[in-house]
């Protein structure tokens, strides 16, 4: 069957999903992730032949997406920080506002020598391993899930060589080392945020999203009260959180103890990511 024709006939069915902003561009990247080929390509032979096992492939690909299935599953990768992260149904899918945290984590390192940083509930390791990449830092990734671990090792070989320690860990129960940058992005949503989520978000393990307590914060009040224990005098916590947490998350740190406390705006100028020193 040409590919003109599969486009044509397929493109439909994606556009049944409210989730797909964009179902041409979607229903090319399932094509390039089946027969290897890329966006020009489809272009410039819009009349090349697609054998019947990748069309058979193709359609499978597409009703996951049609049911809401997102796009990163079905392909096991998405693109953060510009690495590639292989994906699995174990993790969330790392998310350009995300990109936030990594950005100030980096300006942090640039005053220091060879700090220690620890991504705390790293999942596919995207925060850490971006950090790791553009910097000289000791990175250490960790995680409360194993199968989520698993993903953190395939990404941490693929993409720094494995230059990290890797700790399962209940948030700081196996962690003993001090750093001098604590990053993380815990779960953070309240039980009715998450009933208000797509379908899409849906797919993704509720156990990376949703915290417990009526205003999403528990995970992150018990970060900021262990964070102590674990931080360089002087050292620094970075959180990433809902805009409708920022102010309260920042009060959290000030309470604590934690100083030169700031919030930082998103791509989106959303308030995103809060951060806190701590002196000894």
């Amino acid at each position: 069957m040409r590919l003109s024709e599969i486009k044509s006939s397929l493109v439909a069915i994606l556009e049944q999903n409210s989730d797909v902003e964009n179902a041409p561009r979607e229903l090319s990247i399932i094509i390039e992730d089946v027969t290897g080929l890329d966006k020009i390509k489809q272009i410039l032979e819009p009349n090349i032949d697609i054998d019947d096992n990748s069309l058979c492939i193709i359609k499978e690909k597409i009703n996951l997406r049609k049911n809401h299935t997102p796009l990163s599953y079905i392909i096991g990768k998405r693109e953060f920080y510009g690495l590639n992260f292989y994906v699995s149904s174990d993790t969330l899918i790392p998310r350009p506002d995300t990109e936030t945290i990594v950005e100030e984590a980096i300006n942090e390192i640039k005053v220091l020598k060879k700090p220690k940083v620890l991504d705390l509930c790293t999942g596919t390791g995207a925060i850490g391993i971006s950090i790791k990449a553009n910097t000289n830092c000791d990175i250490t990734l960790s995680d409360i899930s194993n199968k989520a671990l698993e993903v953190t090792r395939k990404n941490a070989e693929a993409l720094i060589n494995n230059e990290c320690k890797i700790v399962q860990s209940n948030l700081f129960e196996n962690i003993d080392d001090k750093f001098d940058i604590i990053v993380t992005n815990p779960p953070y949503l309240t039980a009715q945020w998450y009933d208000e989520v797509t379908e899409e978000v849906k797919h993704e393990p509720k156990l990376a999203l949703v915290s417990s307590g009526d205003d999403g914060l528990d995970l992150i009040r018990e970060i900021i009260k262990s964070a102590p224990k674990h931080l360089k005098n002087g050292g620094i916590l970075l959180i990433e959180c809902d805009y409708r947490q920022t102010k309260l998350c920042a009060k959290l740190l000030e309470t604590a103890n934690f100083t030169n406390i700031k919030i930082i705006k998103d791509l989106a100028q959303k308030e995103r990511v809060v951060r806190g020193s701590y002196y000894a």
